[in-house]
C-alpha cells in the first residue's frame, strides 16, 4: 500500500497550527490527524484525474496558511474554528470517490447522489469525475454520517463550509460571504488550485474532466488549449471577487506572500502569451496595479521584490 500522503504536509500544519494556538489544544489537532490519517488514502485511491490527494492536500495548505493570517490580524478564531474549517477542507472533494457515501453500490456501479433518496448509474468506464455534479452533496452526506460521533467538531459548520466550495457560485446571498469560515474555505479552494506551482501542466487532467463531464461544450471549450487561454479571465471575473478578503490574509505571513506569487506567476505567464499573439493586450501589470491586489512587485524577468 503506498505511503499516506498527509505526512508529506503534517509537519507543516502542525508548526502553523501551534503557532496559532500553542500547544494547549492539542485534543483539536489530535481529532484533526486522526480523520486525515483516514481520509487522504480514500482520495489516494481515486481514478479523478484532477481531483485527488494531491489537490486536497494543496487546498490544505493554502487554507492554514489563510487562516494563519486571520488569527494573526484578527484573533478571532478559536481552535474548534480551525477544526471545522480544516476538516471541510479535508473532506470537501470526498464525493468523488466512489463507494464513500453509505448507499453507494460500486458492483453495480450505483451511487447516491447525496440529495434525499436520489442516486445515479454510471458506466462501468467512467472514472471518479463522473460524480462531478453530485461530489458537493455527497461529501456532505459522507461528512454526516462519518463525523457524527466527533465531539469537538460542528458538523453543521462543516456542512455549511463545503456547501460554499459549490462552484460555478450559487447566486443566492448567502453564497456572496467571502470573509466567515465558509467563504474562506471556498477561497482555500479556488487558491489552492490556481495557485498550484504546477496549475499549468495540471490543466490537461482538468481538460480530461470536462470531458467527460460534458463540462468543456458547455463551457466552449474544445481543448486543453482553450482551458488555458481563458485561464486569465477565470481569475480576474469569476474567481477574483470571491477571494479579496483570503489575499488579505495571504498577505499578512510570508508562507502565504509565497502563494499570492506562485498565484500570479500561473496568471501573468498565460497573460504573457497572449500579449505575444494579441496586438495591444494590456497584460496583469497594469490590471493588477489598478485593483490593488498585488503585495509585491512583479519584474520584467518574473522575479519578484517582496
Amino acid at each position: 500500500m503506498s505511503q499516506n500522503l498527509f505526512k508529506s504536509v503534517e509537519s507543516r500544519l502542525w508548526e502553523s497550527y501551534s503557532t496559532m494556538f500553542g500547544c494547549t489544544a492539542l485534543s483539536y489537532w489530535q481529532s484533526f490527524t486522526t480523520l486525515a490519517n483516514e481520509i487522504i488514502p480514500y482520495l489516494q485511491g481515486t481514478d479523478a484525474p484532477y481531483h485527488n490527494a494531491d489537490h486536497t492536500l494543496q487546498v490544505m495548505l493554502v487554507g492554514q496558511t489563510i487562516l494563519a493570517g486571520r488569527y494573526l490580524q484578527h484573533h478571532d478564531l478559536t481552535p474548534q474554528d480551525w477544526l471545522n474549517a480544516m476538516v471541510a477542507l479535508l473532506c470537501h472533494d470526498i464525493g468523488y470517490v466512489k463507494g464513500i457515501c453509505p448507499g453507494d453500490n460500486v458492483a453495480i456501479n450505483r451511487f447516491v447522489t447525496g440529495q434525499g433518496d436520489d442516486w445515479v448509474a454510471l458506466s462501468s468506464r467512467s472514472t471518479d469525475a463522473s460524480l462531478t455534479p453530485y461530489h458537493v452533496s455527497r461529501g456532505q452526506r459522507f461528512v454526516r454520517h462519518r463525523l457524527a460521533d466527533q465531539s469537538l467538531v460542528d458538523v453543521d459548520v462543516v456542512v455549511d463550509c463545503i456547501e460554499h466550495t459549490r462552484f460555478p457560485v450559487p447566486p443566492e446571498s448567502k453564497y456572496q460571504t467571502t470573509n466567515d469560515l465558509p467563504g474562506l474555505c471556498r477561497a482555500a479552494d479556488l487558491l489552492g488550485q490556481l495557485s498550484d506551482s504546477d496549475y499549468l501542466k495540471k490543466l490537461s487532467s482538468l481538460f480530461c474532466e470536462f470531458a467527460e463531464t460534458g463540462t468543456n461544450t458547455v463551457l466552449g471549450y474544445e481543448s486543453v488549449a482553450d482551458l488555458r487561454a481563458n485561464y486569465p479571465h477565470f481569475y480576474w471575473y469569476v474567481v477574483y471577487p470571491f477571494i479579496q478578503a483570503a489575499l488579505r490574509y495571504l498577505a499578512v505571513t510570508a508562507q502565504g506572500r509565497e502563494v499570492i506569487a506562485r498565484l500570479f506567476t500561473n496568471v501573468y505567464l498565460v497573460e504573457l502569451e497572449q500579449s505575444l499573439l494579441e496586438t495591444g493586450s494590456a497584460g496583469l501589470k497594469p490590471q493588477a496595479a489598478s485593483q490593488k491586489v498585488l503585495p509585491f512587485c512583479l519584474t520584467d524577468n518574473l522575479g519578484y521584490g517582496l
